[in-house]
């Protein structure tokens, strides 16, 4: 355990999961955006000023509104399971689940992420399944990391 006049020399990467998983929901939001910017026309012709009903605007084929709104989908999902993902991370450190085995977790969540928004804006029925199991394999770690919180935290008996 550090101490406080101890100069902090590295980084948790399990903090740093925090925000590559943020920084995977960026991407598929600028996915989406190059798509909608190539069927308007370009950045000028990019409806910034009111970009959630661009694709209702624009002439796009099935297949690129599709694609768009698999990548509006991932987008969403990554941006709905990133306070979960670090709560569970501040929890995990805060109540000392070894760095090695958090770093792991992390990894694995960061992996499992990068996967569900790839089979996601992949398509299909057979990638949908893949989809499931990552998300539901990433829910059991974030389960996993709030269960040793849970077990570990002070009780008011020990203050």
């Amino acid at each position: 355990q550090r101490h406080n006049s101890e100069p902090m020399t590295t980084v948790a990467f399990s903090y740093v999961a925090i925000i590559i998983v943020y920084v995977m929901g960026f991407f598929c939001t600028v996915g989406r955006i190059l798509i909608l910017m190539g069927a308007s026309g370009g950045l000028l012709q990019y409806d910034n000023s009111n970009p959630r009903h661009v694709k209702d605007k624009v002439s796009l084929d099935d297949e690129r509104k599709a694609l768009a709104e698999r990548f509006d989908g991932a987008q969403a999902n990554t941006w709905e399971t990133v306070p979960i993902f670090a709560t569970a991370v501040i929890a995990a450190n805060i109540t000392g689940l070894p760095q090695d085995s958090l770093d792991i977790l992390c990894i694995a969540y960061c992996v499992l992420r990068l996967c569900y928004i790839l089979a996601y804006v992949s398509g299909g029925k057979v990638l949908s399944y893949v989809r499931t199991i990552c998300f539901s394999t990433n829910f059991w770690i974030c389960m996993y990391m709030f269960g040793y919180a849970a077990a570990n935290s002070p009780r008011y008996t020990d203050l």
